[in-house]
């Protein structure tokens, strides 16, 4: 009986694949053969409409004349001269910041602690009379007559050491002002105290964010200022989850942690781990330091997160395993660093910061096991409500290690206390009076002129102590910026700039520049202020992404090319390169494979190197000979421009590209102004008898007047004014040549030249510079975007004039989409077929045209509706698909944070409270240190003589501490997406087959490249694919979204494992014979009259508060 069935089971699969296998597609073989046919229909059009080879054969004869002559374009010589315009400039800021360190060191020797200073400054955060601010900087109300000073809202600004120190940089502002003077192009100048108060110049009020009603810029915490006051560090963060952590306490040390680790900058590496009785890595995956660039804090404040909200604290906590995890995984990275070549590693300071909320154990025996030598420095952060009375274990492990203990009892005390650390740090950098010029990441600047880096040099207090040794005391790190539109602007443009001391890189030319880290200083795909402010969180209090240079660049598989390039410019080499590279589009839909030559050299005394890129074509450019100026011939037609006497007897539209060719002329000239400015020039030639051009660029604007002269012999020669009389001719031919001159025929919409005045800015001009024969295009529409129909849809075909090395023009045509599809289908019967649907897709995988009734899905990719195909298609190898992170992306932030009432008939809002409660408690904190300071002085009349009143409120909810934990999220947050590009493989012809979610059968197709060799090539790929049976139940295919769509990135685990190349900084400063170690400058308090006596008004204003 069972074999029976097993037949009869037999029988029915064998009919059901039998029927399931039925298709209409054609043999492979055949469809190859209707790709030449609908390539041959397509080449022999377009010849006959377009006639590319006669243009060509102009410009061809023009070199044989020698009216033009092949230039190469050096990118050594280019990038040479960038690096020495680039150092003059850098010189110039290096210079002023000097000066005003000069002026501090000599004005701290000068000063003396008053216990109540009379210093009068201009606020910036309470400029009342703001008619002082009556000039104007980068767009803002300035004054140049003097600096304002910002205090942060967490510092109590009657605080005498803050007013002492404002004393001491009195007298500033004239070596602000006499520096602007040598060096009219210098930006803010300022100073970044060491007591957290911010003086700049010129002056300007301090204006917040509209979603900050509170003050959180604080200097002291920007990577700038970090960077260059002290040396690197390797950090390992030890957090306490034990039993008695629970609670606020438990919150407290969360934020505490993750605002410890926003103190950590790009030559930084860090990790975090997690202890009670056992001792592990915050995250599992990553048992190893990571750089401290953005990506992997917020990583690890993410995991912090994660982890203390699923984890609950409990066990003892175990302070000696903890101890010795910290000291051998140091040790590793350490020897890490020593063996390896890769720049792992800080190799300098050795740092543990632990967050607990004290214990009796100091560690002194495991401390003199692995540290005898205070390699390592520890620094305690005592957390909690109680941390007010100290630990005197957890204190001495700070003592015993030349660390520094500090208490955090409530969450106003936690951006300043996190700080604690960095001084320390800086003794022995103040100590060896070694002072180095620094330059910064790339950040938003907090005065708002946008993306720039800046110099540092730290300044010293060179006063010595009452015992007469030297102070160990930093004053503060001064600092000057330079705008990276300011360093593009000293780097040669793609297109011609008016009096530029750089001749133009072309079209796709393009210079970037990149640090000691790899990160990128400038680059085409660096995103610009207004691009990337709306990402940012906090707006200046965030910095922007770090972005690798391998990040913006597309890597070809199994190539080390660019790696290598990246290694040889960070080691400060200097060279040129030429390898095959991926190029992706502007648009960044598309990649091109093609020849580049990278030239490059260090930027000597700062952590730069630079290159100018050139794609093979940018290599060379055509020059008019002097010679032809004098040409009678040539001579005739500048004076048929001049005197407009042609221009009745041509069809078209003339377009001139807005570049600066001539004095006046800029991005926004007209295409009108520029033919003036250029008719100008010529007429004073003309009076003068002169053969060169004086005032226009001279060899733009000879190649434009030439292009002029070839596009009217080819329009004359070809009688091109007759294919629009013709029913099969184009809707427009443009011809468009490299020097900026542009003509459309038979005409093009005056509204609209703007639109197209700018040849290099055309998407048609653009691809076709990558590819040799015929590229096709239809309008783009997005994944989830359609044409409607009626739509007047339209086919662009371009292809670029290449002559020798050069290319001189590009032309193109437009077509009705109607008149394209009649084309290609006229000989291919096959396709009229309605079991099967043939498709024209492009080189990125994009829907051209279609044999289907419907267009609606012209424009888009066509893994959007025929994902499984275009899965096949890259399995085939017909298609590659690269891959790439855009770091820089924006998302809508996903904000789940819930109102929560307190003991009053108002419900505040999340920022009501937040700038309540968290103001309150940050000055309360400043303002109590200082408090107890007069205290214990026996000064305690002088404290409530002062008219201020007391603004302090010690307690802290848990409420508060998630509330501060999750402010400040506007509508956008940064965050990753992963863009993916297909382009052509190596595969042209395929066949195969993919399941039918419909049918529950198989779809056969087939696909050939439209290449044939002797033939212009096309940028098209037909497919034939069964067509599905749509009048079933609906089903999904799989979808391939070309889009960019959010993701979680890389693992940072698997980035650990293989850091990229880095050159650490020369210097490393982590320990001074003469240093003074004090590791604590907490009062340590013991229930006293005087605590009791402060406890009673804050009890009260609790209460009142509550």
């Amino acid at each position: 009986m069972a074999s029976y069935w097993a037949v009869i089971y037999l029988l029915i699969f064998s009919i059901v694949g039998t029927f399931t296998l039925d298709t209409s597609v054609p043999p492979l073989e055949e469809v190859k053969e209707m790709a030449s046919r609908i390539q041959l229909d397509l080449v022999n059009h377009l010849n006959d409409k377009m006639k590319p080879s006669k243009l060509q054969d102009i410009y061809e004869q023009a070199v044989v004349e020698e009216i033009l002559t092949e230039s190469y374009v050096d990118g050594n010589k280019l990038v040479d001269k960038v690096a020495t315009n680039w150092v003059e400039l850098l010189e110039k800021k290096k210079r002023a910041v000097k000066n005003i360190v000069e002026f501090l060191e000599n004005s701290s020797l000068n000063a003396t602690y008053e216990e109540f200073p009379n210093v009068e400054f201009l606020n910036a955060n309470n400029i009342t009379n703001e008619s002082i601010l009556d000039d104007k900087f980068g767009g803002k109300d300035v004054t140049f007559d003097m600096s304002a000073v910002q205090i942060p809202t967490d510092i109590y600004n009657e605080d005498p050491i803050i007013l002492n120190a404002i004393k001491v940089t009195d007298g500033i502002d004239e070596i602000f002002i006499n520096n602007r003077e040598k060096d009219t192009g210098l930006l803010w100048q300022y100073v970044g105290s060491s007591t957290g108060f911010y003086r700049s110049y010129p002056g300007k009020k301090w204006k917040l964010s509209k979603k900050l009603q509170m003050d959180q810029y604080d200097v002291r915490r920007r990577s700038w200022y970090i960077g260059a006051a002290n040396s690197p560090k390797d950090v390992l963060i030890l957090v306490d989850m034990s039993g008695s952590t629970s609670g606020i306490t438990s919150n407290l040390i969360k934020v505490s942690v993750s605002e410890a680790i926003d103190t950590l900058g790009d030559d930084d590496f860090v990790n975090v781990a997690m202890f009670n009785d056992n001792t592990t890595f915050l995250d599992p995956k990553l048992t190893t330091f990571v750089q401290a660039n953005l990506r992997n804090k917020q990583h690890l404040k993410k995991q912090l997160k994660e982890y203390m909200e699923n984890n609950a604290t409990e066990e003892m906590a175990n302070y000696t395993r903890a101890l010795e995890f910290a000291f051998i995984s140091l040790q590793n990275l350490m020897d890490e660093a020593v063996s390896s070549d890769n720049g792992k590693g800080a190799d300098c300071n050795s740092v543990i910061l632990m967050f607990t909320d004290g214990g009796p154990d100091s560690g002194e025996e495991i401390i003199k096991k692995y540290n005898d030598q205070k390699r390592t420095r520890i620094f305690v952060y005592n957390v909690g409500p109680n941390a007010m009375v100290s630990s005197d274990g957890v204190k001495e492990m700070a003592c015993l290690t030349n660390g520094y203990f500090s208490n955090i009892p409530s969450i106003g005390a936690v951006r300043l206390t996190t700080l604690d650390y960095i001084p320390v740090l800086s003794r022995p950098l103040v100590l060896a009076g070694n002072r180095t010029y620094q330059w910064s990441n790339i950040y938003l600047d907090a005065l708002g002129l946008g993306m720039m880096t800046t110099l540092t040099l730290p300044a010293f207090n060179k006063t010595k102590l009452p015992d007469g040794s030297a102070n160990q005391q930093l004053l503060g790190v001064v600092g000057t910026d330079v705008t990276i539109k300011g360093m593009e602007n000293l780097v040669p443009k793609a297109r011609p700039v008016f009096n530029s001391s750089y001749r133009c890189i072309g079209p796709e030319g393009y210079a970037f520049g990149i640090n000691s880290n790899g990160y990128i200083l400038i680059h085409p795909r660096l995103k610009g202020q207004e691009e990337i402010e709306p990402i940012l969180k906090l707006g200046y209090l965030s910095d922007p992404p770090n972005v690798d240079l391998l990040e913006v660049e597309v890597i070809p598989k199994g190539s080390d090319d660019l790696v290598n390039l990246r290694k040889a410019m960070i080691d400060e080499m200097t060279n040129n390169v030429t390898f095959i590279s991926l190029v992706m589009s502007k648009g960044e839909r598309y990649v091109h494979n093609i020849s580049m030559t990278y030239s490059y050299t260090n930027i000597n005394a700062t952590s730069f190197s630079m290159a100018i890129v050139q794609p093979k074509f940018d290599l060379y450019e055509f020059q008019v000979a002097n010679s032809i100026l004098s040409d009678t011939e040539f001579a005739k037609t500048y004076i048929e421009l001049v005197g407009g006497k042609d221009e009745e007897k041509r069809i078209g539209t003339d377009v001139y590209a807005n570049w600066e060719l001539c004095p006046g002329l800029s991005s926004t000239s007209t295409s009108e102004e520029v033919l003036q400015e250029i008719k100008q020039e010529l007429e004073e030639m003309k009076s003068n008898s002169l053969q060169e051009f004086k005032k226009c660029d001279p060899i733009m604007v000879p190649c434009l007047l030439f292009d002029i002269k070839v596009v009217k012999e080819f329009e004359t020669e070809n009688n091109i004014g007759c294919l629009f009389d013709e029913d099969n001719g184009p809707k427009y031919l443009m011809i468009a040549s490299k020097c900026g001159y542009t003509h459309i025929y038979p005409c093009w919409d005056e509204d609209d030249i703007a639109s197209v005045q700018d040849p290099w800015e055309q998407t048609y001009y653009q691809r076709s510079l990558y590819f040799d024969g015929f590229v096709f295009a239809v309008p783009y529409k997005k994944d989830d975007h359609r044409y409607e129909s009626g739509d007047d849809l339209e086919v662009t075909i371009s292809m670029a004039i290449r002559v020798r090395e050069v290319i001189p023009a590009v032309m193109s045509v437009i077509l009705s989409y109607d008149q394209f599809a009649t084309i290609w289908t006229y000989n291919v019967e096959s396709c009229i077929n309605s079991s099967i649907i043939c498709y024209l897709i492009d080189d990125g995988g994009f829907l051209i045209s279609t044999s289907a009734d419907t267009t609606i899905d012209v424009g888009r990719f066509f893994g959007m509706f025929e994902g499984d195909i275009m899965s096949a298609l890259t399995d085939k190898g017909v298609y590659d698909k690269e891959e790439l992170y855009d770091f820089q992306a924006s998302c809508e932030s996903v904000d789940s944070i819930e109102s929560f009432g307190i003991k009053s008939f108002y419900v505040p809002t999340i920022a009501d409270f937040l700038n309540f409660n968290y103001v309150v408690t940050a000055a309360s904190w400043s303002f109590v240190k200082q408090l107890f300071y007069q205290i214990l002085s026996g000064d305690i009349l002088s404290v409530f003589s002062q008219t201020t009143e007391l603004p302090y409120d010690l307690y802290t909810t848990e409420e508060m501490v998630e509330t501060v934990e999750e402010s400040g999220k506007p509508g956008n947050e940064s965050c990753i997406k992963l863009q993916k590009l297909w382009h052509f493989g190596h595969v042209s012809n395929a066949e195969g087959n993919v399941s039918d979610c419909i049918q529950g059968g198989i779809r056969q197709w087939k696909a050939a490249r439209l290449n044939t060799d002797d033939l212009n090539a096309t940028n098209m790929l037909l497919v034939i694919v069964d067509a599905p049976d749509n009048s079933t139940t609906t089903c999904t295919s799989k979808v391939l979204r070309q889009e960019p769509q959010q993701d979680s990135g890389p693992k940072p685990e698997d980035e650990a494992k293989y850091p990229r190349y880095r050159r650490r900084p020369k210097n490393c400063f982590y320990n001074h014979s003469k240093e003074q170690h004090i590791c604590s400058g907490g009062i340590t308090l013991s229930p006293s009259f005087w605590l009791m006596l402060l406890a009673v008004p804050t009890f009260l204003l609790q209460q009142r508060l509550m």
